[in-house]
């Protein structure tokens, strides 16, 4: 959890405190509250969805392991972001690229750290990963899909029950 919160502060520092050069978008200009909400959202998510496509597909890894795995293999991008938000305060609009090759190292390295640390926890192939992967972000997206779809419900609702609600005080009380 430690992890995951040094994570969350570095990414935060990442999106609101690069060198002017970078920083593309203002800090007023942004919405905190989505970011940190989808940020929390997309890491609970990832972890429930993979425990409950690995339960079913007989991982081995139990749900504290498959919590652990991405706070350990997002180190090389912590690594990453750290270094990207302290050098573009001091690189110019020309050496852009080094810092992308400097984040595309470190999400990769990530993604390989987290892919390798999820096969080993679940006694997995490759291929059985891979598949694995493959369905937890479908079921990450479908999972989202029917979030939204709900939500547009229950607002929907909300607003007929108000204007009844209106309509029953306005012309029968």
């Amino acid at each position: 959890t430690v992890i995951y919160v040094v994570f969350f502060v570095l990414f935060m520092a990442y999106q609101t405190s690069k060198g002017f050069v970078y920083q593309m978008q203002k800090v007023e200009d942004m919405d905190i509250g989505s970011i940190v909400i989808g940020f929390l959202l997309m890491l609970g998510l990832s972890i429930v969805c993979n425990y409950l496509v690995t339960s079913i597909n007989d991982g081995d890894g139990t749900f504290r392991q498959i919590y652990m795995i991405p706070a350990y293999g997002l180190l090389p991008a912590m690594i990453s972001l750290l270094t990207v938000t302290v050098v573009s305060y001091g690189m110019t609009e020309t050496e852009a690229f080094l810092l992308t090759i400097i984040m595309l190292i470190g999400v990769v390295w990530s993604a390989i750290t987290i892919f390798v640390g999820l096969q080993t926890v679940h006694d997995y192939t490759f291929g059985e990963t891979v598949k694995s992967v493959i369905i937890t972000i479908v079921f990450m997206v479908i999972l989202a899909i029917v979030a939204i779809i709900l939500s547009i419900m229950w607002d929907s609702l909300y607003s007929f029950i108000k204007s009844f609600g209106k309509e029953l005080f306005q012309n029968v009380l």
